[in-house]
């Protein structure tokens, strides 16, 4: 039995999307395999269910409870999306909220995996030590495309780094998502890390596919903007993208920001299917978030990643497919326009089964 140890439970596209991935690569290759339902206080408290205060109270929470109000029905939905997803997708064991309780019934496991995402950046909110498989050595332990998130330097300086260094010597294989992770790992480790592909790379465009309704969530011809949290760049390039070719924006976002934006149309009810939906729909899409680039790329859908020459997981994706100039800040929006569609995508697609090759021999040959 495999056991995966992820953020599938967090209320992000990306997280959820690439945890599917890797579990069903490896229950295509006939493994039994069971995602840890781990899902800590703190990251309750960071995805509540809306309308309802979570037990460790923010002081700012009201106030973003008052701007949610006209749209609390439709968060709603997507939060009850996103649980319906993890439900009726995920293969899980029982739940889990402390690393305490999952060392319990860690026996039932002959190999763990760390799974895909930002599960070794110390500074995310749900970051926990589980992550990095503190369990027994008698387990062997993968480490399938870990990433310590966009900036290297920030967690080189964190305290708990030290602690992280014991934890990634006692695994058998490792790899990492990105080259910047790749190195962290070896300089504190002095391990090698194989740089593999995201999960969500591993699974068929075709598989993807069969989550997209035939029917649009938007009929008219639309720009895609998706970014985790309000993204200044972001917003005013796909104001001007808007402009020059006179369609609208859709945004995945939390609707406060549309007081800044409001000629936006704000799609709140959004799950992982729907914005699989969004994306591939979309006329263009533009973006600072890893998995929206991804999957961009998986549909052959034009895109603009937003200052993703300066974020190491979208930089080090965008070079080893040719795709460079597809990382512009804001200023440079309005002058790539005119190679909006100028992408090679079956060149691009050739490049990509290489990598996939190669991220699969890796994981073929740490299973073994």
């Amino acid at each position: 039995m495999i056991g995966i140890l992820t953020f599938h439970a967090s209320h992000n596209y990306g997280s959820m999307l690439q945890a599917y991935a890797l579990q069903t690569v490896l229950l295509d290759w006939g493994y039994d395999c069971k995602i840890i339902n781990f899902r800590s206080d703190r990251q309750r408290i960071i995805y509540p269910e809306p309308g309802k205060f979570p037990q460790n109270k923010r002081w700012k929470r009201p106030f973003l409870f008052l701007l949610d109000l006209p749209y609390l029905s439709s968060l709603k939905k997507k939060y009850f999306y996103f649980e319906d997803f993890l439900q009726k997708e995920l293969n899980l064991t029982p739940e889990y909220a402390t690393l305490e309780e999952i060392e319990k019934d860690i026996h039932q496991f002959d190999i763990l995996i760390s799974g895909s995402d930002q599960i070794w950046n110390l500074s995310c909110q749900d970051f926990d030590w589980a992550y990095f498989l503190p369990f027994t050595n008698k387990i062997k332990k993968i480490a399938y495309a870990p990433s310590i998130g966009p900036n290297v330097k920030k967690i080189i300086e964190n305290k708990g780094i030290s602690i992280a260094q014991d934890y990634i010597r006692q695994y058998d294989c490792i790899s990492a998502r990105e080259m910047g992770t790749a190195d962290f790992i070896k300089q504190i480790s002095g391990k090698n890390a194989e740089v593999v592909l995201d999960p969500t790379a591993l699974v068929h465009k075709d598989h993807w596919l069969k989550f997209i309704s035939p029917d649009p969530i938007v009929k008219e011809e639309y720009i895609f903007l998706y970014a985790p949290g309000y993204n200044k760049d972001i917003c005013e390039s796909a104001k001007k993208l808007s402009e020059v070719l006179n369609i609208k924006v859709v945004v995945s976002l939390p609707p406060d920001y549309k007081y800044f934006y409001p000629s936006f149309i704000y799609k709140c009810d959004v799950g992982p299917k729907e914005f699989l939906n969004l994306l591939y729909n979309a006329r263009v899409v533009i973006s600072g978030s890893f998995h929206a680039v991804l999957f961009s790329i998986y549909f052959s859908k034009p895109f603009y990643a937003i200052n993703g020459n300066k974020d190491n997981r979208i930089s080090n994706i965008l070079s080893k497919l040719g795709l460079e100039n597809r990382g512009v800040d804001g200023t440079q929006i309005e002058g790539s326009i005119k190679y909006i569609d100028n992408i090679d995508f079956s060149e691009v697609d050739k490049l990509f089964e290489i990598e996939k090759e190669s991220s699969f021999d890796f994981l073929r040959q740490s299973l073994s």
